[in-house]
């Protein structure tokens, strides 16, 4: 249901931009792949998602990898009446209704195509219906009513029209939309759209046959001309659209010169939109600040998991995940990062834009720049105030494997939370004291009170950790740990 409501507002915002901005200017092309451009970007927005982080408080604290929750269907007590179910039953249903009407239609096409004389042409294949269907195309199938009271030159000018949407492949578009229509059945802008698209096409196949003939004798034949009635969603007949509108961009074609700031604008919407679903629930990072993610590996490729990554000058770092991996969230552009790992050399690089994957090699001694040296402590007594980076970091037991395992068996999605939709990432501090103790918890960045209270509880309830050592003696240390709720749908 979420995905069908942000398919759906992307719809809506798009199909006003083409209304309001495109519909009536010249730029035929550009309208026909603004169209299927809509539809795409409008069903692979839910799955969009731009490389932001979270904002957090500017706390130096250390971040622990993510431990993420799911609502399985196992949590819910017994079966319960859902209005989302029901909607989603309804949907279904309606998706299969319309998969069953496209099939139907197709397969009265492939009827026609076996019953009627065919002649094969240079790029299509010409279809006499003998009067028992108007002239339409399909494809590279051209129906040719070959009855219909027409000049050569009027049969000149028609059969130019036509092969100009069998060239231009006017019918996978339209094959495009039924399938849209399908799946989102319900959406009035689908079905919008539908109809502009094959207004465009239209104006592209009359901008072809004009070049057999006049404006004025084109013109005539449209006024000429009425289209039997053919319920066939599929074809492209002759006379699709609305007339009085066909003759109107025939006349302006060579006179009105299309606004381009319209197609531009038009563009910008896409992307605004694009941006903004992109970017839900999540917040920008500050200017000239960076999200920094990477791996630390050894000489032969391997993950080193537990190296340590720190902001050269600063007490704010992290240690890499069983996979090697580490996030450093909302630093500096212009940091420099320090990594080290028992046996192996330090290494320091300044952070970029993209991955900032690493390897070290065994030694004791620096490779390259010298190390930097410690920070300035920044608190006055090293057995209250935490530190975020120290010689000899605090360990839980079973390391980073064993941290996520008392996550995963500990932590329980809400009942309440989970019936309301409720979902997201609560950041939560805390620090680790001289005894291994948890203290100090806090929610840096919350989602409900539902969820922050189990993210809280199962941190506050941990087993004592192996306190972190500086200089010998113990000493607190704070940590961050992003706990992400997640629902099934």
């Amino acid at each position: 249901m979420n995905f069908l409501l942000q398919t759906s507002l992307a719809l809506v915002l798009l199909y006003a931009a083409y209304h309001f901005l495109l519909r009536r200017e010249g730029f035929f092309r550009f309208n026909r792949w603004f169209i299927l451009g809509a539809l795409g970007l409008s069903a692979g927005l839910p799955w969009l998602r731009l490389p932001v982080v979270e904002a957090l408080p500017a706390i130096p604290m250390l971040t622990l990898p993510e431990a993420t929750v799911l609502a399985t269907n196992a949590e819910a007590s017994g079966w319960s009446f859902s209005w989302n179910g029901v909607w989603l039953a309804v949907y279904w249903a309606g998706v299969g209704l319309m998969v069953v009407r496209l099939l139907l239609q197709l397969f009265r096409l492939a009827q026609w195509r076996q019953r009627l004389p065919t002649e094969l042409h240079n790029g299509y294949e010409l279809i006499y219906t003998g009067g028992q269907l108007p002239t339409f195309s399909f494809f590279h199938w051209l129906f040719w009513d070959e009855t219909a009271p027409l000049t050569g030159t009027q049969q000149t000018l028609v059969l130019a029209h036509e092969q100009a949407h069998v060239r231009q492949m006017h019918s996978a578009d339209v094959l495009l939309l039924e399938i849209a229509k399908c799946f989102l059945w319900f959406h009035p802008a689908v079905y919008a759209f539908g109809r502009e698209q094959r207004t465009v096409h239209e104006y592209l196949a009359d901008q072809a046959a004009m070049q057999e003939g006049s404006a004025e004798s084109y013109t005539a034949l449209l006024v000429q001309t009425r289209l039997q009635t053919l319920s066939l969603l599929l074809a492209q007949p002759f006379q699709q659209s609305s007339l009085r509108n066909r003759i109107e961009m025939i006349r302006n074609a060579r006179n009105v010169r299309p606004a381009a700031w319209k197609a531009a604008a038009g563009l910008l919407v896409a992307i605004l939109v694009a941006v903004v679903f992109a970017c839900s629930d999540r917040a920008m990072l500050t200017p000239g600040r960076l999200d920094v993610s990477g791996r630390v590996l050894d000489d032969a490729g391997q993950p080193l998991p537990g190296a340590h990554v720190i902001v050269k000058g600063t007490n704010t770092g992290t240690t890499a995940n069983a996979d090697g991996r580490y996030t450093l969230a909302n630093i500096p552009a212009n940091s420099t990062l320090v990594v080290s790992f028992v046996g192996f050399s330090v290494k320091e690089f300044p952070v970029k834009r993209m991955r900032n994957d690493v390897t070290l090699v065994p030694g004791n001694d620096p490779v390259g720049t010298p190390p930097p040296p410690p920070p300035p402590p920044i608190f006055s007594d090293l057995s209250e105030e935490p530190f975020v980076a120290v010689e000899e970091m605090p360990a839980f037991e079973g390391g980073i494997e064993g941290l996520t395992r008392y996550l995963n068996d500990n932590i329980r999605y809400p009942e309440n939370a989970r019936k309301n939709g409720q979902y997201g990432t609560v950041f939560v501090t805390f620090v680790v004291k001289t005894d291994g103790g948890i203290t100090d918890v806090q929610v840096a960045k919350g989602v409900s009170p539902e969820l922050d209270a189990e993210a809280m509880r199962v941190i506050t309830q941990m087993p004592n950790w192996k306190p972190g050592r500086q200089s010998g003696k113990n000493v607190p240390v704070r940590y961050a740990m992003p706990v992400k709720f997640t629902l099934p749908d």
